[in-house]
């Protein structure tokens, strides 16, 4: 049985030499962080630097589309502008 709103902790082996790593990142570069909380982390800035280079890949492969996709993109930007009653007539 699990306690509602508290995630269930699983065992993961990692070799010494990954653990001192995680640890030193839990000092250095996260203090105050646990060792589950530095992985999320660096799952976390993964994921980003594997969406930028796909988004940087698509613009080299598909430079008409993606042109497209930024035109629409600013059309999308300019209808979510708030507007300045000033400007209305």
């Amino acid at each position: 049985m699990t306690t509602p709103g508290k995630a269930q902790s699983k065992m993961v082996r990692l070799s010494e030499r990954t653990h001192a790593r995680v640890m030193q990142l839990s000092t250095e570069e996260f203090p105050g962080t646990t060792a589950d909380e530095v992985i999320q982390r660096l799952l976390d800035e993964h994921w980003q630097v594997a969406a930028i280079a796909a988004a940087a890949r698509y613009r080299e492969e598909h430079p008409e589309k993606h042109a497209e996709d930024m035109a629409e993109a600013g059309l999308w930007h300019a209808a979510a502008a708030p507007v300045d009653a000033d400007d209305v007539a």
